[in-house]
């Protein structure tokens, strides 16, 4: 290295060539590494990639990061981002400002340590009140439209967060995955906990007035109330056109099998399928009932099995029982309809079939 270009470290580092970015010695102090500290870029990445750190970039270093990096280094640009690979393995799919390139070796550890790129640690002092408005928080995000609420924002999708996850195995061992992985534990203290929380709020474009609200919980604990509750949903004010709702589209091809089922761990208490039959078993007991409307509109009682319909309500408000070879349990104020006599009979008394007489 020239004496020149040592004195120029010391003192401040000049731009050059488009992109570049002038560096002072107090950059140099913080241990960054400029592409303007360089010849070239590929010069810098090399020097970054033996001990690590940040790398900072111009709008003319762009396409050196359409390769793989380095391991172990963030690279940050001033001007417009670099290409990194949000969906690829090995390619650049997603312009970004900042981001952060590592690999994670092969996790033998016998203490059961997890290995992450970035982990963050907070010890909160709390604030003695509840409500987001003194909470303390970890890690804060904040996405923004330009000109929103002024009547000047421009359309197109934002989002908060965007998680990508791509999961392999080809070594005959099974490989979770999950998209948010979540573990919250609390003493069992007075007040509200939960997995997660938020709202949903629409706004009048002219007044800024709320115009619609839906808050939901998931994993909710309310001590205060004894309540303990999987997933909790609340339209605050004005109408919510649907708490939950399952969309299958047969014509494509896609469908859920059952779109809602409720088991107490040895069967469904509650079910029900693609077909829109509605299964209903007590807690105790594995012998079911459903309920169904036939395609051709009827509606339908059926047993166990579901291979007999019992009671049939047509759309004309005529109903009909299924004939039955033996009579069953004797109650007061039953019916049904003997197969083998061919006629209708009732129980009046508790005790005795009586044959209902036609004429």
């Amino acid at each position: 290295m020239s004496l020149t270009r040592a004195i120029s470290m010391m003192i401040s580092s000049l731009a050059s060539g488009v992109g570049a970015i002038s560096r002072t010695l107090t950059d140099k102090l913080a241990e960054r590494t400029s592409v303007a500290d360089y010849e070239t870029f590929a010069h810098a990445s090399a020097q970054v990639a033996i001990a690590g750190g940040t790398l900072y970039g111009g709008a003319g270093h762009d396409v050196a990061m359409q390769a793989m990096p380095p391991s172990n280094v963030t690279y940050q640009y001033d001007g417009p981002g670099g290409l990194n690979g949000l969906f690829s393995y090995n390619g650049a799919d997603v312009e970004a400002k900042q981001f952060v390139h590592d690999h994670l070796r092969f996790n033998d550890d016998v203490s059961n340590h997890l290995l992450a790129t970035k982990s963050l640690h907070t010890i909160a002092e709390g604030g003695t009140i509840n409500g987001p408005a003194r909470a303390s928080v970890a890690h804060a995000v904040s996405l923004m439209k330009k000109g929103y609420g002024d009547g000047t924002a421009k359309g197109g999708e934002m989002d908060g967060i965007y998680l990508v996850v791509r999961q392999d195995q080809r070594d005959g061992v099974r490989a979770d995955a999950c998209g948010i992985l979540i573990d919250a534990a609390f003493y069992n203290n007075d007040g509200f906990v939960g997995g997660i929380e938020g709202a949903t709020q629409k706004n009048d474009k002219v007044t800024q007035a709320a115009l619609s609200r839906l808050v939901y919980q998931i994993g909710c604990m309310d001590h205060t109330a004894s309540q303990e509750i999987a997933y909790f949903a609340s339209a605050d004010y004005s109408e919510i056109s649907y708490g939950l709702k399952l969309d299958g589209h047969i014509a494509t091809g896609g469908y859920f099998s059952n779109y809602i089922s409720c088991s107490n761990g040895n069967w469904d208490v509650f079910n029900i399928n693609r077909n829109g039959e509605v299964t209903l078993r007590h807690d105790l007991s594995g012998t079911s009932m459903a309920i169904r409307v036939g395609t051709s509109g009827n509606f339908g009682v059926l047993n166990n099995a579901k291979t007999v319909e019992l009671f049939t309500v047509f759309q004309n408000g005529g109903i009909r029982l299924a004939p039955q070879a033996s009579a069953p349990t004797v109650a007061q104020g039953a019916v049904y309809f003997d197969s083998v006599a061919g006629k209708l009979k009732v129980c009046e008394d508790g005790v005795n079939w009586k044959t209902v007489t036609t004429s």
